[in-house]
């Protein structure tokens, strides 16, 4: 028996029908850009090298926008363009190729992320508040991790501090709640006045998308009247008795 040593029968791509839209990166950061490759094809799926084809491209919606409308085919029958995504995180966009003879494709859904956390996007909220200056009555403070373009970035792990800048009361450690926020506590002091709270993230300002860094203010004020904290004024005094004289009495 002789080895069968035949060349195996080249199979050439029929008449172009399609073509197959694809994008570099399905879930690109919002804001970026992705390149979109339509590659003219036939029913199968296999490549057409034809080359002179003008592509239009249009999208599912408003979302993004196209380095160019229109893009040629080169000598293997593939059309590209830079697609610059929009800059809101979850948008989801396909992007539809079109030739003169209306052969056309459309990709699989383009679905854009929150980039990294930003300090100057980010948050510190409340921006004031008042809590009672009993020593216990408590503010929780908020840092919201958000990327360059205000999208809120939901995972932790960022480096986050929040600290006193002036003022009276006392603030405790930060938490990373873990889903893009980070959190500490204010407890107020015994007496009256008020203390302005900052934050950093990975050492620069929190700035709520600001030129200058968010700054928290929390007021101490009076809590309710006392009975046993109360006083009665004053504890002892002289007046003529003629049955005109006055003393004042003050609680």
């Amino acid at each position: 028996m002789t080895a069968n040593t035949g060349t195996a029968t080249p199979v050439n791509a029929g008449t172009a029908t399609k073509y197959l839209v694809s994008s570099s990166n399905y879930s690109p950061v919002a804001g970026t850009g992705v390149t979109i490759t339509a590659q003219l094809a036939d029913v199968n799926g296999n490549a057409v090298s034809t080359s002179g084809n003008i592509v239009t491209w249009s999208k599912s919606d408003a979302n993004g926008s196209f380095a160019t409308s229109t893009s040629t085919t080169n000598g293997s029958g593939i059309a590209t363009v830079v697609f610059t995504t929009h800059t809101v995180s979850g948008t989801s966009t396909t992007v539809t190729g079109t030739d003169v003879a209306l052969l056309t494709g459309t990709s699989a859904a383009i679905t854009t992320t929150a980039g990294a956390a930003d300090a100057t996007a980010s948050t510190l909220t409340p921006g004031s508040a008042s809590i009672v200056a009993n020593g216990s009555s408590t503010q929780v403070l908020t840092v919201t991790a958000k990327d360059v373009n205000g999208n809120n970035v939901d995972i932790g792990g960022a480096t986050v501090t929040i600290t006193q800048l002036s003022g009276t009361g006392t603030i405790g450690s930060v938490t990373d709640v873990g889903n893009g926020t980070y959190t500490a506590t204010v407890t107020s002091p015994t007496l009256t006045g008020s203390g302005i709270f900052v934050a950093t993230l990975g050492g620069q300002p929190v700035k709520s998308g600001t030129g200058s860094q968010t700054q928290s203010t929390i007021t101490y004020t009076a809590g309710a009247a006392d009975a046993t904290a109360s006083t009665l004024t004053p504890g002892s005094a002289s007046i003529v008795a003629n049955g005109s004289s006055t003393q004042v009495l003050t609680v």
